[in-house]
């Protein structure tokens, strides 16, 4: 008879412990990896035996987001799905409303996030200006050395000929050269006396 009574004194404590407690729920993540690349689209997945009324995340030991679980979805399981943004400790908690008060369960197994490459936007940004300052650098080179070359073509149709004349270059406005023959010209005069 003690026996009996001590037997019916567990199956007590544990349905009670059972009206009390929630199982703990399977979180996972989808597509099965925790390393992302920055961009990547990532799920969590929370899966709570039913019954239950909400599912409850968390993010770094801080309560972020729930969603309720209606009843007449709750058939074996009820899964949250939620999308990760950010790297960080997730875990979540399957909770259920009964005789106004809430009954939870031990937060899931934590999983742990890593975004690869976050910094990738500054390193873009700082490849694109510097990109952008050399072509900028190549353009100003570019525009120095053809206002240099039509200094320089300037100088060479302005160059007076020799005093005696000759031939010189000349450059056409298609830059070619041709040889320009000029007369002589000479400001000194012969001047032609007879000496006795």
């Amino acid at each position: 008879m003690l026996t009996f009574s001590v037997l019916l004194w567990v199956v007590q404590l544990s349905a009670s412990f059972e009206a009390s407690h929630l199982p703990k729920p399977d979180l996972s993540v989808s597509p099965p990896k925790t390393k992302i690349v920055a961009g990547e689209k990532i799920k969590l997945n929370c899966r709570c035996q039913c019954p239950v009324t909400r599912i409850q995340y968390f993010y770094n030991s801080k309560e972020t987001i729930y969603k309720d679980c209606p009843e007449e979805n709750c058939k074996k399981h009820c899964v949250y799905s939620l999308d990760v943004v950010k790297g960080g400790n997730y875990t979540c908690q399957c909770l259920d409303f009964r005789n106004n008060e809430w009954i939870m369960s031990d937060e899931s197994e934590p999983v742990q996030i890593h975004i690869a490459g976050g910094h990738n936007k500054s390193l873009y940004i700082g490849l694109g200006c510097a990109a952008l300052i050399i072509v900028l650098l190549i353009v100003v080179f570019v525009i120095c050395f053809i206002i240099k070359r039509g200094q320089k073509r300037n100088q060479l149709n302005e160059r007076p000929a020799p005093n005696g004349g000759g031939i010189r270059p000349y450059q056409e406005d298609d830059g070619t050269y041709e040889e320009v023959n000029d007369p002589p010209t000479s400001t000194a005069m012969t001047i032609f006396s007879e000496i006795s």
